[in-house]
């Protein structure tokens, strides 16, 4: 399929495609020839429109929506106020500035889909939130870089995702990242000498990454993966020292961690049904980590670096349901600030409707 939008949830109806397609903040059913050509808007997009079931004759297709308000949340951990942040429409990928001063994340809002930024004073929102990147496609994965001069994230654009460094006093969009691979998920070293992302410029999906300075790439991507396993989402911890990220084996997540001091050096922490994020603690001696364990919906568990042993974070968060990565919906995103103080956090909540399209005689 062409153009910058997030298509999924494809089924044969005739001789053509039909499909799922996110844009600009609706996602509704399109259908389109198998040679990328004649595509066609089929539902107005009232709800998130997807998995898709045609009939056998093409006549009829069935497909679900969601209805759902994803919010974003500010929790201040010192004395349990938790707060909601703007009235956006599915907010995603939360990240707090190193100063603790002002919060980033995507959205849909009142300006257009892209990137927002949030200020805060003591922790609490001020003013509206503004518009810092209008996003050629979806954008995905802000991230300040430790100096906070620069916001990394990544960019669908024509069907081609890319790592772009946006200059936070002004200016366009740098371009990191130039291979025909998947890049995603940027994350910076703490001194800022380096961005770590994942790619599937070797085939499978691994982490890489590249020294950079002054937003632009100043030395060729290096593997840090050992190649066994997808691999997604690095966090590198406050002294520099361990990369850790999220894994799929294809049965189940895990969470591994490298050695950026022994590259060689690689163990498996944990394991999860579903992990959705992950964010370094401020000692470095454990990691936060949103997902599914052993099937009793998202929670927030607190993860030790010394044996792997994980427990409930004891802040109480609901984080509702929502999917991970690339979706319309997304439930525990989260961001810790430097010191501790302050997480922000996504939730959903979701209500499911089956609904059938009778498209009559033709074809």
């Amino acid at each position: 399929t062409p153009g910058s939008a997030v298509d999924s949830w494809p089924a044969w109806i005739g001789g053509d495609v039909l499909f799922s397609r996110y844009f600009r903040g609706t996602r509704s059913l399109w259908r389109v020839k198998v040679n990328g050509t004649e595509m066609k808007r089929l539902t107005p997009g009232s709800g998130c429109e997807s998995q898709t079931a045609p009939t056998s004759d093409g006549r009829s297709i069935y497909y679900s929506t969601l209805n759902a308000e994803t919010r974003l949340h500010l929790l201040n951990l010192r004395n349990g106020t938790d707060l909601r942040l703007g009235d956006a429409r599915h907010p995603g990928w939360p990240a707090i500035a190193p100063d603790g001063k002002s919060v980033v994340f995507t959205a849909s809002y009142r300006d257009g889909d892209g990137i927002y930024l949030q200020t805060l004073d003591g922790g609490r929102p001020t003013g509206m939130a503004r518009l810092l990147l209008a996003g050629r496609g979806a954008v995905f994965r802000p991230q300040f870089s430790p100096d906070g001069r620069w916001i990394a994230y990544y960019e669908v654009i024509d069907g081609q995702r890319d790592i772009w460094l946006l200059p936070l006093r002004g200016g366009k969009p740098i371009r990191f990242t130039t291979d025909e691979g998947v890049d995603a998920d940027p994350c910076f070293s703490p001194d800022g000498g380096h961005l770590a992302f994942a790619s599937d410029r070797g085939g499978l999906p691994q982490i890489w990454w590249a020294p950079i300075r002054d937003g632009r790439r100043s030395g060729e991507p290096e593997l840090l993966s050992s190649g066994q396993t997808a691999e997604y989402q690095p966090r590198i911890s406050p002294d520099g020292s361990t990369l850790a990220c999220f894994a799929n084996d294809g049965h189940e997540e895990s969470i591994h961690l490298i050695s950026l001091r022994k590259p060689t050096e690689f163990r498996v922490l944990a394991r999860a049904r579903r992990i959705n994020d992950l964010w370094w603690e401020a000692d470095g001696r454990s990691l936060l980590a949103s997902g599914e364990w052993k099937g009793n919906g998202l929670s927030l568990r607190r993860i030790s670096l010394a044996d792997g042993s994980s427990q409930e974070s004891g802040w109480g968060l609901d984080f509702g349901r929502g999917d991970s990565g690339e979706s319309d919906f997304v439930s525990g995103a989260i961001s810790l600030s430097p010191d501790g103080s302050l997480l922000a956090y996504t939730e959903t909540r979701m209500m499911s409707d089956i609904w059938a399209l009778d498209r009559g005689p033709g074809p």
